[in-house]
């Protein structure tokens, strides 16, 4: 079932909800923005795409808005600039999914931090990405370049907040980068130290 949306702050005048598909990065070519854009003009009006990330390539950034306005999408595709700490988290936890459909990735640091709360995450099915998303285990990979799957999986966990696959990715994002805290990585690395003085002692 598909619930209803949740408001949760203002932007420029624009009224951001939970059903809003987030996307964070600096806006340049390998962050692959325009597929998004696309999907996006395939859903319901009352659909946003918000973007937050600082300005990579200014000409690429222009070429997006040129996309934008060539669909019409003006009211719908929010740049919000560069956010940092609560801010940035405060985007992410009132989010229900962040979209991630980059050329190329390596660690990925902003799925992790979209995994940590509980986000489902949709994203390209290249380089590192698929290491951290498991297609229909915790989240969903797709083609990068594929407009009209993206369009259908967007709405496929808008319309299934409530399913108990959605709920059990949720659960299951929350509970898997609990390793990767940077306390359990301070330990690993105290008991690794700790080992190495006492074989060389």
């Amino acid at each position: 079932m598909k619930a209803g949306p949740k408001y949760y702050g203002i932007y420029r005048g624009t009224v951001l909800s939970n059903l809003d598909p987030l996307q964070i990065g600096r806006i340049h070519t390998i962050k692959n923005f325009e597929t998004t854009i696309k999907a996006l003009a395939k859903l319901p009006k009352d659909i946003k795409f918000v973007i937050a990330g600082p300005v990579g390539e200014p000409d690429y950034k222009a070429g997006l808005e040129a996309l934008i306005k060539e669909l019409g999408l003006q009211d719908r595709v929010i740049f919000f600039g560069t956010v940092f700490g609560a801010e940035k988290y405060y985007l992410i936890k009132n989010a229900q999914m962040m979209v991630h459909m980059a050329i190329w990735e390596s660690y990925c640091n902003v799925v992790h931090e979209g995994m940590s709360q509980g986000l489902v995450c949709v994203v390209a099915d290249n380089t590192a990405l698929p290491l951290l998303i498991k297609d229909g285990v915790n989240g969903y990979c797709l083609p990068a370049k594929d407009v009209n799957r993206l369009a259908d999986k967007i709405q496929f966990v808008l319309d299934n907040e409530s399913s108990p696959e959605i709920k059990a990715i949720k659960k299951t994002n929350k509970e898997s980068v609990k390793a990767h805290s940077w306390s359990n990585v301070a330990k690993k690395m105290e008991a690794w130290y700790s080992g190495f003085i006492e074989k060389m002692g």
